[in-house]
């Protein structure tokens, strides 16, 4: 009796090791995070480095993943590759933005899958300009030519995307 015991523990423990690693390669919906539906995943952070045209180092003080730093993906832009010229100018202006402006961020987290397939976790970017005011990150380096919407499956839609700036309290809210 107590090896079948034994036994079905390692069998559990194995399972719950499973979820655990499928979940954070994103192999897991993102909604059982959420209590409802249409409740969005947000964090605020402070930007800690860019790696490139579309990626940044997020270290975040409230929300998903607070007093964690991690990999910020910007969901549903693609920027060129870094080894490319025009992947050095794109994440030169990312860097030339977050010394001109805050390096601040409020983080609208993908509620279909929260990480991408390297790990990273989707999201769109907003850096607030004043207290009510945010601009879309991922709208403004499209806009500006240094990447190239694509409709990734996810929660958000590129083309949606109405406005560099938002001004409301949370943008997240009105953006998928």
């Amino acid at each position: 009796m107590k090896k079948k015991i034994l036994s079905l523990i390692k069998i559990i423990a194995a399972i719950i090791f499973l979820l655990f690693v499928h979940f954070l390669h994103g192999s897991i919906d993102a909604s059982i995070l959420r209590k409802k539906s249409n409740e969005q995943i947000t964090s605020f952070c402070y930007l800690e480095r860019v790696v490139d045209g579309d990626t940044i180092w997020a270290r975040c003080y409230k929300g998903f993943k607070a007093n964690e730093t991690f990999k910020v993906r910007f969901a549903d832009i693609n920027a060129p590759e870094i080894e490319t010229v025009p992947g050095k100018q794109s994440k030169a202006f990312l860097e030339r933005f977050f010394d001109r402006h805050s390096k601040h961020l409020l983080l609208c987290i993908d509620t279909k899958k929260i990480y991408g397939k390297y790990g990273r976790v989707v999201a769109v970017v907003y850096v607030p300009l004043n207290k009510t005011c945010y601009i879309n990150l991922n709208k403004y380096l499209v806009d500006k030519g240094y990447a190239e919407p694509v409709d990734y499956y996810n929660a958000f839609h590129p083309w949606q995307w109405k406005k560099e700036i938002v001004c409301r309290k949370f943008p997240c809210i009105f953006q998928s």
